[in-house]
């Protein structure tokens, strides 16, 4: 997804196309069930994964779903989400948490 606007053209030339994940977007919803998670195939990655993403796989070679967390949760319901999600990283999941970063950039005076 290109939600964002005022950037230089090469930032909506990248094209960053991995496989989907839907076992693994599964296996964190069943993690997550008192959470009442939702899952959807209606979104693409969002510029807060994929930004990040084409730096550390830039073949897209690995499996990627994302999740968006709960605004109206406080920081004791993410941190007990994040506790929660270390189930998959035990499994040999990898977890990123990108967005914050990569949504503030213009407070980083981020050049391309």
């Amino acid at each position: 997804m290109y939600d964002f606007y005022g950037f230089q053209q090469e930032l909506y030339n990248i094209k960053y196309s991995p496989t989907g994940a839907k076992k693994y977007a599964e296996m964190a919803a069943e993690e997550l069930v008192d959470y009442k998670v939702k899952l959807t195939d209606k979104w693409g990655l969002d510029h807060g994964a994929w930004s990040v993403l084409t730096h550390m796989y830039p073949k897209a070679d690995i499996p990627v779903f994302q999740m968006s967390l709960n605004r109206q949760g406080d920081e004791k319901y993410h941190y007990n989400l994040g506790k929660k999600l270390s189930a998959l990283r035990e499994k040999g999941i990898l977890i990123i948490g990108s967005g914050d970063i990569v949504h503030n950039l213009r407070i980083m005076n981020y050049e391309l």
